[in-house]
C-alpha cells in the first residue's frame, strides 16, 4: 500500500497529537480535550472521533490505551 495523506481538524488532529508520545486512556483524552481552547459541543464527540481514527488505523488501542500510528507530514520532503 502507498502512503496516503489526510488533513484532520478538531477533535481528530488533537487526538492524534495528544496520543503521539505515550498511550493515553479514554479518560485522559476526554480530560485533555475538555481543557483545550478548541473544545466545542458542535463538533464530533471525543469517543466518536477516537472510534473513527481507530477504524482508519491511525490510532491503535491496546489494553484500553490509545496510541497514534499516523506520522506528521514532513514539509522538507
Amino acid at each position: 500500500d502507498r502512503p496516503t495523506s489526510e488533513r484532520f481538524d478538531w477533535p481528530f488532529a488533537f487526538i492524534i497529537e495528544y496520543c503521539n508520545e505515550t498511550p493515553k486512556t479514554m479518560d485522559q483524552i476526554r480530560r485533555a480535550a475538555a481543557e483545550s481552547s478548541m473544545a466545542s459541543d458542535s463538533r464530533p464527540s471525543i469517543e466518536a472521533a477516537v472510534s473513527t481514527l481507530v477504524d482508519k488505523r491511525l490510532l491503535v488501542e491496546d489494553k484500553e490505551r490509545y496510541f497514534t500510528l499516523a506520522l506528521p507530514v514532513n514539509p522538507n520532503l
